[in-house]
């Protein structure tokens, strides 16, 4: 995997129990995080749910993500950050998509 690259995925199903496409996301996210580690991120929707699936995580002020997030926020995008609790623990950034 190149130096300073991401491998960021995106589905529905992350953090959000829905099908069998979340069984797959949780199995294989411990692997994903081993070989990549921080460099690896899943995008997802924020569900009421996510308080069960989630553990809040607050990056450092200058890093990228937490600009980016708060870029977000402040044109009025309810977002929220944190690792999702399955086996790996991957980092998730969690969009309510009726805030957009």
């Amino acid at each position: 995997f190149p130096p300073n690259a991401w491998c960021i995925e995106a589905s529905w199903e992350v953090a959000n129990k829905q099908g069998g496409i979340y069984t797959v996301l949780r199995s294989k996210a411990a692997t994903s995080c081993k070989e990549l580690g921080s460099q690896y991120m899943m995008l997802g929707p924020l569900k009421p749910t996510h308080v069960h699936e989630v553990e809040v995580y607050v990056p450092h002020e200058s890093s990228p993500l937490h600009r980016t997030v708060q870029t977000l926020r402040n044109k009025g995008w309810n977002v929220l950050i944190g690792n999702w609790l399955v086996e790996g623990n991957p980092r998730v950034v969690l969009f309510d998509i009726g805030s957009a």
